[in-house]
């Protein structure tokens, strides 16, 4: 997207500095190492310190993955989305997410 979108030339490119593998489901990369834009997007809060809101968009991500997982694919991820729900709850508790 970046690199076909000439009026973004201007900007500066940031790399990640990210070893983990992708957990998006719905589709697969053709390389193992490449992220979904919310992930790359937490990857980027945590680097500049915003760690809260990385978790919180982490959380998100991970109840997006199983409810559309779900209802795409008809398989119960009920557990997952219950644990997403559960991180999301943990993080309103601690005034992190308002």
């Amino acid at each position: 997207m970046f690199r076909l979108s000439r009026y973004l030339d201007h900007l500066p490119v940031i790399e990640p500095s990210c070893g983990a593998v992708s957990r998006y489901q719905l589709r697969q990369s053709a390389e193992e190492h490449h992220l979904c834009t919310a992930e790359v997007a937490a990857t980027m809060l945590r680097e500049v310190q915003d760690h809260s809101s990385a978790d919180v968009l982490d959380a998100y991500f991970d109840l997006f993955n199983a409810e559309y997982y779900t209802s795409r694919r008809g398989v119960d991820m009920s557990s997952a989305s219950t644990q997403a729900r559960q991180r999301l709850s943990e993080l309103k508790e601690v005034n992190v997410l308002a």
